[in-house]
């Protein structure tokens, strides 16, 4: 797995969530996050998977529904990483940059990858994943049992695990 570096033009958010505040106020215990942070990365997998075509058209097709300065920006995690980085420091005051996240984006991907995890019941969704002490963003299958399972674009979908085992989706 790569590191990637994060572009000065693909700032974080800087408005706090009202769904994240309203999580820090009743001061809920969250372990662990787990988020689809990229409509853009949403879409093109989407497309992927319905019409079969190649991540190339695909990314012409969602660049269409989503114009982006810096389209490698989402294909390679940067841009999950920025959000989930600035959803860390939210929750839980961790002074984590995306630069220090690992990354693992969507190159490489095919057509047959999606039709193979099809037929096993499954999806790819890019899901970036943080504790207070680690984060990462990669890639992964996962089947219709997961919380991501349905998230194919906006908004930007987070599941926060908590420590009396809840599941809390909130939108970010």
């Amino acid at each position: 797995m790569s590191t990637t570096t994060a572009s000065p033009a693909l700032a974080s958010p800087t408005s706090s969530s009202p769904a994240l505040a309203s999580v820090r106020a009743v001061d809920i215990d969250v372990l662990r996050v787990e988020g689809a942070f990229d409509p853009v990365a949403g879409v093109v997998l989407g497309l992927m998977e319905r019409e079969g075509v190649a991540l190339a058209e695909a990314v012409e097709a969602a660049l269409r529904e989503h114009p982006a300065a810096d389209v490698s920006a989402h294909l390679d995690g940067r841009v999950s990483a920025i959000r989930l980085a600035a959803v860390c420091r939210e929750l839980w005051g961790v002074d984590l940059v995306a630069e220090e996240i690992a990354t693992l984006g969507l190159a490489g991907l095919e057509p047959d990858d999606l039709v193979r995890a099809a037929r096993l019941g499954q999806r790819y969704r890019l899901i970036g994943t943080a504790t207070p002490h680690c984060a990462t963003v990669e890639l992964r299958r996962v089947t219709a049992d997961h919380p991501l399972w349905s998230v194919t674009g906006s908004p930007p979908t987070v599941i926060l695990r908590t420590a009396g085992g809840s599941r809390l989706r909130v939108a970010v």
